[in-house]
């Protein structure tokens, strides 16, 4: 067994979210998605602390 609870680890969960949106984002043409495209930048908004417009519930922490 392990000796780690389960559950998420925030801090590492948040880094590797934020390197996943920067590494997408370093080519955006690529993605060839406007949508996605758009959706990734208010991501990494949020993950930088902005709430990228959204208010409430919806608002990521």
């Amino acid at each position: 067994m392990s000796d780690n609870p389960p559950g998420p680890v925030t801090q590492h969960s948040h880094a590797a979210r934020l390197l996943a949106v920067e590494v997408l984002l370093a080519d955006p043409e690529a993605l060839g998605d406007d949508v996605l495209e758009s959706c990734l930048y208010l991501m990494r908004d949020r993950l930088h602390g902005g709430t990228g417009g959204m208010t409430g519930p919806a608002a990521w922490p």
